[in-house]
């Protein structure tokens, strides 16, 4: 099974409007919005955004996540490892790689700023076995067995830049990284789909994850 192919994958234009630290900490945070909420309440640097991204108008729906973090070294934004952005379970636990472009394909558009933990995505086409071909008797989660396979293999990566637009689709691997420095960091995902309907609600938590359970406590 292929992942990461050219038409799931596609570095854009970095955005001429970037705001410094203090401006990302009071950037506001929404949960599965809409492009019409985000305009209204989003400020300049959300709307600016809006503006530039190229979306594909193929979908019913646009659904918009953002959140703010503030990051010290070895903090990590999101789960660690090798992950893509599917939202489809087909009503199970594990994601449903194999099906999911045939029964529910999507379009992501992607942006961080910020200083530190800039995003990572596999910069070439891999292939991986497909979910039902990889022996998983303790019903393991599927990117914990993907995460190990991608690290065996050694592909190209990519890290993003600050305020770069990247459009991607649900086969594209990508990995949120430990922050190198202390910083605040805002993330941005606004998602095409037929499936993922917006609820327009503002988020007001985000957490960090650590791998070190004794992290300077």
């Amino acid at each position: 099974m292929r992942f990461n192919q050219a038409d799931q994958l596609c570095f854009g234009l970095v955005l001429e409007k970037l705001p410094n630290q203090n401006e990302i900490r009071t950037l506001p945070q929404f949960f599965h919005a809409d492009d019409d909420m985000v305009y209204r309440m989003g400020g300049p640097f959300l709307r600016h955004f809006l503006d530039r991204v190229p979306l594909t108008h193929r979908f019913r729906y646009i659904s918009i996540d953002t959140r703010t973090h503030m990051l010290m070294p070895r903090m990590y934004p999101c789960i660690p490892g090798w992950h893509c952005d599917d939202f489809y379970r087909h009503g199970g636990r594990q994601p449903d790689l194999g099906r999911v472009l045939e029964e529910a394909p999507s379009v992501h558009h992607s942006v961080v700023f910020g200083n530190t933990s800039l995003t990572e995505f596999v910069a070439e086409p891999i292939d991986l076995p497909a979910p039902d071909e990889i022996a998983n008797p303790d019903d393991r989660p599927l990117y914990s067995l993907y995460h190990r396979l991608i690290e065996d293999l050694g592909p190209a990566v990519r890290q993003v830049r600050s305020g770069e637009i990247v459009t991607f689709g649900p086969l594209a691997f990508h990995r949120g990284v430990q922050a190198t420095e202390p910083g605040w960091r805002h993330f941005i995902r606004l998602t095409e789909s037929d499936h993922f309907p917006p609820a327009n609600e503002i988020r007001v938590q985000t957490q960090v994850y650590l791998t070190d359970p004794f992290y300077e406590w």
